[in-house]
């Protein structure tokens, strides 16, 4: 009969060494350069824009070089995702990532109804005028 191994000198070895497979190697760990997921890039260009929304694609590739060092990002996948969005700001001055296509369907929105809006105001004054004339200016629309 064989002997045993002693389990308790031995290190164990990774299952996917047992496998006949190597191990596979947190590359974060080992220094090498890794390519990120589109999700996780996206994620810092955004944070990026957001902060100053003015940046360029090469600023930007910069940047996100700088924070991931071990990143292997190209200049082109990085205007890709800044093409793909557009930073708006809202009433309150807040900015945001979104869709250049989302983007223009709010810009024209915002258009749109920024024209009912005077066009209703123009009404109301025209009305208030007719009114006027007459002397019958109900309370609502002084």
């Amino acid at each position: 009969m064989p002997a045993l191994a002693d389990s308790t000198n031995a290190p164990a070895a990774p299952a996917s060494e047992v496998a006949g497979k190597p191990a596979v190697v947190d590359s974060a760990d080992a220094g090498e350069l890794v390519v990120p997921e589109a999700k996780d890039l996206k994620e810092v260009i955004t944070a990026i824009k957001l902060a100053s929304p003015d940046m360029g694609v090469a600023k930007v590739h910069a940047a996100v070089k700088a924070q991931h060092p071990n990143w292997q990002v190209s200049q082109d996948r990085v205007k890709k995702i800044v093409a793909d969005a557009a930073v708006l700001t809202d009433e309150s001055g807040k900015a945001k990532m979104v869709p250049k296509n989302l983007a223009a369907k709010q810009e024209h929105k915002k258009a749109v109804m920024e024209a009912q809006r005077k066009k209703t105001e123009a009404a109301q004054a025209k009305r208030k005028a007719e009114l006027k004339k007459v002397d019958r200016i109900p309370t609502k629309l002084c």
